[in-house]
């Protein structure tokens, strides 16, 4: 728009300027061709060449965007050999091949609108082979590629330079790059390569601020979701007093407390104080809802409370579970523990049956027919000793 207003004045002043001029002076012009012979003043020879330079301008402009749509026309091979080269060293990229991805993508023209990805690729393979320094120089002439064509595509390169750094160990950098992207752009990959980020520099407080963007958008799978939540309540509820754990778990959602993995962080937070009742608690909450069997073989270690109780407790809510070897070792334990060696063998032979490999079972059973008389169980017990170089005791 102003460049226009600036061509009108422009125009307005050299008229002003001929209109002065010929005021004083018109002067005289003959032009003969041919057969036609045209008289004229300046003054008027120099307004109709304004008037012509005008419609001349008009033109163009109406021309303009016809020809830069038939502009591409005469390029055509020249695209088709970008493409060309951009399609097969980003194949070359994903197969594997550093080098001749590199080459190829080198091969893309800088006046392409596709240089910006060519570029992009060319970081990837520098990185891949190794090269960080010349990695990020190509993510910096990307950027510069970027800027100049309307800066869209930040967010990108930022997150491809951030996952760089994040994998060559240099999370303070992979963080500062993150912190680039504006907020409209804080996407899925945004959270989730931040707080893997968080995690490798041990920012447990951060995370767990994260931790509702992070379920809300479904940014990990259910079972890495519930490790990093684990990890996070674990750090956070270390060393803390019974107040401010209780306090925490309050804070916590509902759902997400039920959960066995971390209702396991509360359990050993609490035992850690040596708050066993409490602790007991959330056994007999985890064994109630039947879900996770490891809490049977929790619950039998819990020897603070009757034995009768907890096997009561085990095999009203976990006593159909007949082929779960947690459930059928607990069972054992708990009668041992009851003084019934008899019942209890019968429960660990079947759990031993199941997982013929699991040696500690397989002890607990030689040791409780040892103590029922069979002459046998010593000798197995000593080779069993021998093989897996442990101490029977």
């Amino acid at each position: 728009m102003l460049k226009n207003l600036l061509k009108i004045a422009f125009i307005v002043l050299l008229a002003l300027a001929v209109a002065e001029l010929g005021r004083s002076d018109p002067g005289y012009i003959l032009i003969n061709f041919h057969s036609y012979i045209i008289e004229t003043s300046v003054l008027v020879l120099v307004i109709f060449a304004v008037i012509l330079g005008i419609i001349s301008a008009v033109v163009l402009n109406l021309i303009k965007p016809v020809w830069s749509w038939l502009k591409p026309v005469a390029y055509t091979k020249q695209q088709d050999k970008t493409a060309y080269m951009l399609t097969q060293g980003m194949l070359n990229l994903a197969d594997g091949d550093w080098k001749k991805a590199q080459k190829l993508l080198s091969k893309v023209s800088s006046r392409s609108p596709l240089n910006l990805i060519a570029t992009i690729g060319q970081a990837r393979t520098a990185y891949e082979q190794g090269q960080l320094d010349k990695a990020f120089s190509y993510l910096e002439s990307a950027r510069k590629i970027d800027i100049k064509n309307g800066d869209k595509n930040r967010h990108h390169i930022c997150f491809i330079e951030s996952q760089f750094a994040m994998h060559s160990g240099d999370y303070a950098g992979a963080l500062r790059a993150l912190n680039k992207v504006s907020a409209n752009q804080q996407t899925g990959i945004f959270w989730k390569l931040k707080a893997r980020i968080l995690k490798a520099q041990n920012e447990w407080h951060q995370i767990y601020s994260i931790l509702p963007q992070i379920r809300q958008d479904k940014l990990f799978s259910d079972e890495e979701l519930i490790a990093l939540e684990s990890q996070c309540y674990t750090a956070m509820t270390d060393g803390q007093s019974l107040e401010t754990i209780n306090e925490f778990w309050k804070s916590l959602p509902a759902k997400r407390r039920q959960i066995s993995e971390i209702a396991q962080v509360k359990f050993h937070a609490l035992m850690k104080l040596e708050k066993h009742d409490l602790a007991y608690q959330i056994v007999e909450e985890q064994v109630h809802r039947g879900l996770d069997t490891r809490w049977a073989l929790t619950l039998a270690q819990m020897t603070d409370v009757n034995w009768q109780a907890r096997y009561n407790l085990l095999t009203k809510y976990m006593g159909n579970k007949t082929e779960d070897t947690n459930v059928l070792k607990a069972q054992g334990v708990l009668l041992q523990q009851g003084g019934d060696n008899a019942q209890a063998l019968e429960f660990l032979h079947k759990a031993v049956a199941l997982d013929p490999k699991d040696m500690k079972t397989q002890i607990l059973v030689y040791e409780l027919e040892k103590e029922l008389g069979d002459m046998t169980a010593e000798q197995k017990l000593a080779q069993i000793a021998e093989s897996e170089d442990i101490s029977i005791k």
